[in-house]
C-alpha cells in the first residue's frame, strides 16, 4: 500500500450473508489510514497500517482495503481463494486487531481501552522481513508492544529519497 494513501472514501453496501461491497447504492464511508511499515514474507509484499474509521459500516476496513486492491492478510471473505491459501503460510487468521477503543459517554467523559496485539499476530510479525530502517523500527516496536498509542502519534512511513514506490505494496 502506498504511504501517500491517507483516506479511503467509498460507499459501502451490506448484502446480508454476502460480503459488503463498494458501490453507488451504498452508504458514504470513510476510513483513515497511516501506512507505518512495508515488509515481505516470501514473495508477498505487506504493509502495516494504522486505521481509524470515521464511519461504522459492517466490515468497513476489510471491504475498503479490498476495494483499493490491498485486502487484509488472510481474509477469506474479501480475497481470492489462492491469495487466502497463500496468506495462511504467514498467519492462521485475518490479521486485523482493534487495539484501541476510545469514546465519550453521555456525560461527556472520555474513556479509552487498549489491548496489546495478540500473541498469534505477534508471531506473524516476527516472521516478516522489513523493507528499510523505518519499517524495521516500526515492526520492532509492534513486536515489543511499545507501539500502542493514539492515532495522532503514529508516524506514517516516509520512503527513502530516490526509491521507487512499488505498486503492489
Amino acid at each position: 500500500m502506498r504511504p501517500c494513501l491517507k483516506d479511503i472514501r467509498a460507499k459501502l453496501y451490506w448484502r446480508g450473508l454476502l460480503p459488503t461491497v463498494a458501490g453507488d447504492q451504498g452508504k458514504p464511508s470513510l476510513t483513515r489510514l497511516k501506512v507505518t511499515a512495508h515488509a515481505r514474507h516470501r514473495s508477498t509484499a505487506l504493509s502495516l497500517v494504522a486505521v481509524r474509521i470515521a464511519t461504522g459500516r459492517r466490515h468497513q476496513i476489510r471491504s475498503h482495503f479490498s476495494h483499493v486492491g490491498h485486502p487484509t492478510l488472510c481474509d477469506g471473505k474479501y480475497t481470492a481463494d489462492a491469495t487466502f491459501q497463500s496468506d495462511q503460510n504467514l498467519c492462521a487468521r485475518n490479521f486485523l486487531h482493534r487495539y484501541r477503543l476510545a469514546f465519550k459517554d453521555l456525560a461527556g467523559k472520555d474513556h479509552e481501552v487498549m489491548m496489546p496485539v495478540p500473541a498469534d499476530l505477534m508471531i506473524s510479525l516476527q516472521r516478516v522481513a522489513a523493507r528499510g530502517n523505518q519499517s524495521a523500527e516500526t515492526i520492532r516496536d509492534w513486536v515489543t508492544e511499545s507501539s500502542l498509542q493514539s492515532w495522532q502519534d503514529y508516524t506514517p512511513l516516509i520512503l527513502d529519497v530516490g526509491r521507487k514506490q512499488v505498486g503492489t505494496q
